[in-house]
Order: C-alpha cells, then structure tokens, then sequence
C-alpha cells in the first residue's frame, strides 16, 4: 500500500490563503446586514459609522457595501464589551 492512500484531500497553501482572502472581501448590501441581525436604518448605520462605532460601507456603482470581516469584527467587539461588563459585575 502506497503512503499517499492514507492522506486525505487538503488544500494547497495558496488556495488555502486565496479562499481567506475571498471571504475577507464579502460584501454585504443593507439587507445582507439585515439578514444578519442588523436591525439599523441605513441613516442610522451612516451616523453609527461617522462615530465610529460601526464600519462605514463603501460604495460601487452609486450602492453601499459594506465588508462582512468589518462587520463581523464589529459584532465581536459587542459580544466582548458585553462580556466584560458582565464579569466585572
């Protein structure tokens, strides 16, 4: 029996870090954020935005985006400052 009939399947590195990059790059539309629990008027996301308090979108062809790693990142931080205030009560 050969030695590769017991590896399994993997990526190569270059795929592996292309795949990273294409998911850091997803763009979300407002009813993208929407499906994602954001529950913000888009000009109540562009005043969070200018306090920086959420990313501000970007915009192609006259429509906002916004990046899903920005967005994600954002959410993460709310879960952490709800933690912190948790355990420090």
């Amino acid at each position: 029996m050969d030695e590769t009939d017991d590896l399994e399947f993997e990526p190569n590195r270059a795929e592996r870090r292309h795949q990273a990059h294409l998911e850091r790059r997803r763009l979300l539309d407002y009813q993208a954020l929407r499906d994602k629990g954001i529950p913000y008027s888009p000009s109540h996301l562009w005043r969070l935005g200018k306090a920086g308090k959420f990313p501000l979108p970007i915009q192609i062809a006259k429509k906002n985006f916004w990046i899903e790693a920005e967005v994600d990142a954002c959410v993460d931080a709310a879960i952490a400052a709800r933690n912190a205030r948790a355990t420090a009560a």
